[in-house]
């Protein structure tokens, strides 16, 4: 089964340990290796990269390590990708075009 770390109880993000594809029942696991929990990926998600643990609403905190990351710029559903694309970054500011949706 494929898997990604949450690093804090807090968090509503994890990190993907290998890359995920697309509908990949993905074991969510905190650092001491216990199962927290099941997500099916909604997207293919690269090693390294977040993936939401639950629904986070436009808006709304993205959180990792504990640490209040930026917004979601559009909802979020969990199992999707957390990315530049769909996260407004309280750390540094982003070209406005990375946040408008394609189409």
């Amino acid at each position: 089964m494929k898997r990604a770390i949450m690093m804090n109880s807090r968090d509503n993000v994890a990190t993907a340990l290998e890359n995920l594809d697309a509908g990949a029942l993905t074991s969510v696991i905190l650092p001491s290796q216990e199962v927290l929990k099941e997500v099916l990926t909604m997207q293919a998600i690269p090693f390294g990269h977040k993936l939401a643990i639950t629904g986070i609403k436009k808006g709304n905190k993205v959180i990792k390590y504990g640490e209040i990351i930026g917004n979601a710029s559009q909802n979020i559903a969990p199992g999707d990708n957390v990315h530049v694309h769909n996260v407004k970054s309280n750390r540094m500011q982003m070209p406005e075009i990375w946040y408008r949706e394609e189409g």
